[in-house]
Formats: C-alpha cells, sequence, structure tokens
C-alpha cells in the first residue's frame, strides 16, 4: 500500500480553512501528522484524525472518546458536535459541515488515488457486490490489474486508504452501495464509469432518498449504465438519455434496453445466456452459477466492461465469479448449492431462480435468528418453492427445530424431514435425490456463519 503523505495539521487546516483548535492541546499540534482518516470511529487506527459529523441517529462526536481509545490524533468536527464533546486533549478542529470534507482530505492524505485510475463504481441496493465482483474478475481476465474496493461499511476514507492500496493499478472496481452513497462514501468521486444494479426498497421515502444519491454518482460519471428491472431504475433512464440500458426479457422496460439478455439455458452448475446490443452485437457467454439469480448481475458486469473500454470486446466465454455462498456450487449429479439467504424473501427468491431439470430439495437450518413471523413466512417459501424440505437442527437448536416445524400445515408435513445438523441434512437430501435434482443448502456464510459440507464431505 501506498503511504500516506506527510501533511501536517496546520497544512490541513489552512487548505481547508478550518477553526481551532478550540481547546487546550499539546503546543506542537500544528506539526502533527495524521496517519489517516476515519469517519467511523470502528475504523480507526493509531495516528488518524477521526472526523465526527451527525449520523442517522446520534451525532459522531459521541463516539470520540472510542475513536481516541482506538488511537485517534485529533478531531474534526462542526459546531453542534462542540456540545456533544467532553474533555478531550487532542487537537479539535471546527468547520461547518465537517462531515463532508472526511472524502477531500482522505483524498489528500493518500495521493488523490481516485484521479489516477480508471474507476468502476458499481451501485444499486441488490446484487452490488456481485456485479463488481464480476466486473473485476472480467478486467483481470484482459490483463487489467484493478483494486477490488469492498467493503462491509464503507466510508470516504476508507474508499481512498483502499483506492492506494495497490500503487502499480490502473483500474479499480469499487462496491458503492447506495447506503453507502447515503453516508458519503462517493463524496467528490468522478468514476470513469457507473453500473446501476437492482435499486429497490419497500418503503417509498427510503427509496427516492437512495435513487437521489445514485443520481448524484451518475451525473458525475463519463459512462453510465443502468440496469432495467423497475421503474425507479426507468426513470433514472430518463434522467440520462446517454445511458447504455441492459435489460432481462422478463423486465417491463425490456423494449427500451441498449443490450437485452436472450438465449438463456441453465444446468445444475452453471448458465449461459447471450447479449443482444445495438448494431446486431451479440455476445454469448457463462457464469458458473445455476439458475436465473445472477443473470441481471453477469449482464450488467459484462455490458459495463465492454461500455467503459476496460476489457477487450471479444470476451472470454465465461464470466469469472468469486463468491462464497451466492448460488456456489458444491457438487454436481445431483447438484449441491449454497447461498447465504437470510430472509424469507431472499429465500423465496433464490429457489424460484433455480433451473426447472428434477426435484428441488432445501436445506434448510432451523437455528436461523427469525422471529414467529419470520418462520411463518419462511415455512411458506419452503412448500411454496422446494419438493422436498430438510429442516437442519444443532446441538442447542431442538427449541428452534421443533418452532419451525410447527409452522407447516398437516398437509405440507409429508415433504417435510428433520436432521441433527447440516452435515446430516444434505446426506439425507442427496440419498433421496435423482442426479437430475438439485439440493440447495441454504444460509450458509451468513446464518451458519461457517463452510457447507462440500463434494466428498458429505
Amino acid at each position: 500500500m501506498t503511504p500516506p503523505r506527510d501533511i501536517s495539521l496546520g497544512q490541513l487546516k489552512g487548505t481547508f480553512i478550518l477553526e481551532g483548535p478550540v481547546n487546550d492541546c499539546r503546543p506542537d499540534w500544528a506539526s502533527l501528522v495524521p496517519a489517516g482518516v476515519a469517519s467511523d470511529s470502528r475504523e480507526v487506527r493509531a495516528g488518524d484524525l477521526f472526523v465526527a459529523g451527525p449520523g442517522a441517529r446520534s451525532h459522531g462526536a459521541a463516539f470520540v472518546p472510542s475513536a481516541l481509545r482506538a488511537g485517534a490524533v485529533a478531531v474534526l468536527t462542526d459546531p453542534s458536535g462542540l456540545g456533544v464533546l467532553g474533555d478531550v486533549r487532542v487537537p479539535i478542529l471546527v468547520k461547518a459541515g465537517a462531515h463532508r470534507l472526511a472524502a477531500p482530505i482522505a483524498a489528500a492524505l493518500w495521493g488523490q488515488p481516485a484521479e489516477r485510475l480508471r474507476l468502476v463504481a458499481v451501485t444499486g441496493t441488490h446484487g452490488v457486490a456481485t456485479t463488481a465482483a464480476m466486473v473485476h474478475g472480467l478486467l483481470a481476465s484482459c490483463g487489467v490489474r484493478a483494486v477490488g474496493v469492498a467493503s462491509e461499511r464503507l466510508t470516504a476514507p476508507e474508499l481512498h486508504r483502499l483506492l492506494a492500496s495497490d500503487p502499480e493499478a490502473t483500474d479499480a472496481v469499487a462496491v458503492l452501495p447506495a447506503a453507502a452513497l447515503r453516508r458519503g462514501a462517493g463524496v467528490g468521486l468522478r468514476p470513469d464509469a457507473v453500473a446501476v444494479a437492482a435499486l429497490h426498497d419497500p418503503r417509498p421515502q427510503v427509496l427516492a432518498s437512495l435513487a437521489a444519491e445514485v443520481r448524484v454518482l451518475l451525473a458525475a460519471a463519463r459512462h453510465r449504465v443502468i440496469l432495467l428491472d423497475s421503474d425507479t431504475s426507468a426513470h433514472l433512464a430518463d434522467e440520462f438519455p446517454d445511458a447504455v440500458l441492459v435489460a432481462l426479457p422478463t423486465s417491463p422496460h425490456a423494449h427500451r434496453a441498449t443490450w437485452r439478455v436472450t438465449g438463456v439455458g441453465a444446468d445444475g452448475a452453471a448458465s449461459t445466456f447471450s447479449l443482444h446490443g445495438p448494431g446486431g452485437l451479440r455476445r454469448t457467454t457463462t457464469v458458473g452459477r445455476p439458475g436465473a439469480l445472477l443473470l441481471a448481475d453477469a449482464a450488467l458486469a459484462v455490458v459495463t466492461a465492454l461500455t467503459g473500454g476496460h476489457v477487450d470486446p471479444d470476451l472470454a466465454p465465461g464470466v469469472p465469479i468469486d463468491l462464497p455462498h451466492r448460488m456456489e456450487v458444491l457438487r454436481r449429479r445431483p447438484a449441491v448449492v449454497t447461498d447465504r439467504v437470510a430472509t424469507a424473501a431472499e429465500l423465496r427468491r433464490v429457489l424460484s431462480a433455480l433451473p426447472d431439470r428434477g426435484r428441488v430439495w432445501c436445506v434448510y437450518p432451523a437455528a436461523a435468528p427469525l422471529e414467529r413471523a419470520g418462520r411463518l413466512e419462511v415455512a411458506q417459501a419452503l412448500s411454496d418453492c422446494a419438493d422436498g424440505i430438510v429442516l437442519a437442527g444443532s446441538a442447542d437448536g431442538e427449541a428452534a427445530l421443533a418452532a419451525l416445524r410447527s409452522c407447516f400445515t398437516p398437509a405440507e408435513a409429508g415433504r417435510v424431514h428433520e436432521a441433527a445438523s447440516v452435515d446430516a441434512a444434505v446426506s439425507f437430501a442427496l440419498s433421496h435425490a435423482r442426479p437430475e435434482d438439485i439440493v440447495l443448502v441454504a444460509g450458509c456464510g451468513t446464518i451458519l456463519r461457517g463452510d457447507c459440507p462440500r463434494e466428498g464431505h458429505t
């Protein structure tokens, strides 16, 4: 990783016109050189400048004690944050809208990495990490050295630090969910390309807010690619008429698409699809996951890589994907697939997306942290979408197993089986499955927070 530039606190004060220090602190404060910047107390490293701004529930200044324990050497906050701070001995600098300075300060310390890299930013609410991983894989397969930026809770300072992690890279692919944009992670970015994956939220006001953040990022981009899968994405397409539009044949807006997915075929281990583009262009490729769940993400990744000129138009026949527990194939005939579903809605979506080639068995961990309503919805999804259901217990999960079992009706009970563990549940399903069947192991990586059994271990 490129080390941060030696920019002193005094220089930062002059460059960004900061006030202070407003407290008694060490007399040589101006010569202090921050080792980095953090706007989340959980990300603070020793020597960092901590930027404390307003949050969704509380002001970041309330977390200054935690930041100091982690090694922060200075604090930048706004006037409202001063009323929250107690007795702090490190330098406190102040400016209205201080939280908006986290990005430019971090960019300055890390040598403006976003300006030297061709940046692809993938945003949206669903499929963002999957699409970004595929774009990164496509670039790597074409010999492009790209930084992959992904973080569970990405902030602007963390983004610039990660962008600077490989000084030899020419490109970067960043996972920038709409929620991260709302936290300011995309402030000041001018990406070479922005790809908008699925953009959904059942709460209209929240969706409108997320779409507004995505709109700002799109406006700053050189190239724009939008997955047309909802009215929200269609409205974004109206606002950016030069955007390249991608759609599955099931989309109500497919007739507007620049690139359309056709010719979908799938077996228990992979899916093949064709992309039809402008001027009669056609690309046929394969993604190493079964069913239709990842087709939209794969199509968006391919078109994004082509649109920005990041890869050779003569793509390799497959879309590289390295995402553990995301429709990951563990064995074939009968196929065993694992997915990290964590809600009933996701479970229904994954089961419905599996190829129609035989019976579908679902192994579900009864110890999943579900409320009563959640258990009922899971039971309904399993009943509607799976031919065989195996509830997997655990050493301390007998009560959870009984609670989930009780959610099935007497008519459904004949399809519901039980096993003491996930391993035993998979073994049971395989012993009853035909070669053309598919066994889905649900919840691995999220609910179980561990590995699922692989071929040779079942």
